[in-house]
C-alpha cells in the first residue's frame, strides 16, 4: 500500500523550490551582473555544470551537497554572477543525482510518489546557498582584481563560511 505524502512534507519540500526559482528568475531586474553579454557565453556555464556534476559524483560520507562540485562554483560566481552560479548549482546537484542513480545502480523511484521532491528541495538549498554566498563574495570584494590576499580571499573565505552555514541551517530547518 502506498504511503500519501503529508502536508508538511511536500510545504518543506516545495517551499524551497519556489522561494529559489522565484529569487533567481528575477534576478537580472535587480543584479547588473547576471545578464549573459553574448550566447556565446552559455557554453563555459554549461561546461562549468558538467564539470560540478561530475565531480560531485564522488561523495565519499554520501551527504547532500554538491562536494568536490562546489569548486566549480567560484568560477561561476566569479565570471557570471551569483545568479547565473545558483543555477548552475541547481543544474548540477540535479544531473549529479540522476548520475548517481545511473552509475551506481541506485533505483529512481516511482514517478508516481511524491520523492522526486527531496531531491528538487536539496538543490534549491545548495542553489540559494550559493546564490547568498556569491552575494557575500562579490559585496565584499567589489573589484575585479584577485590576488590571493587581502579583501579577495577574506571575503572568499567569508562566502565558504557563509555558504556552508546557509547549508546546514536550511537543512536543519
Amino acid at each position: 500500500m502506498r504511503e500519501k505524502p503529508d502536508v508538511r512534507q511536500v510545504a518543506h519540500a516545495t517551499i524551497p523550490v519556489v522561494f529559489a526559482i522565484g529569487l533567481l528568475a528575477t534576478a537580472p531586474i535587480w543584479e547588473p551582473s547576471s545578464d549573459l553579454p553574448i550566447p556565446g557565453s552559455i557554453l563555459p556555464l554549461c561546461v562549468l555544470t558538467l564539470i560540478a556534476a561530475l565531480a560531485g559524483l564522488h561523495l565519499p560520507t554520501g551527504n547532500r551537497s554538491l562536494g568536490l562540485g562546489a569548486l566549480a562554483l567560484a568560477p561561476a560566481i566569479w565570471f557570471f554572477g551569483p545568479a547565473w552560479a545558483g543555477w548552475l548549482a541547481a543544474f548540477a546537484y540535479v544531473l549529479r543525482e540522476i548520475g548517481r542513480r545511473y552509475f551506481f545502480r541506485i533505483p529512481f523511484r516511482q514517478l508516481s510518489d511524491i520523492r522526486i521532491l527531496p531531491t528538487a528541495a536539496d538543490a534549491a538549498r545548495v542553489s540559494l546557498a550559493t546564490f547568498v554566498a556569491g552575494l557575500v563574495w562579490i559585496t565584499g570584494t567589489g573589484t575585479a582584481t584577485v590576488s590571493l590576499e587581502g579583501p579577495f580571499l577574506v571575503w572568499g573565505l567569508a562566502a565558504v563560511v557563509v555558504y556552508l552555514v546557509f547549508l546546514l541551517v536550511s537543512h536543519w530547518i
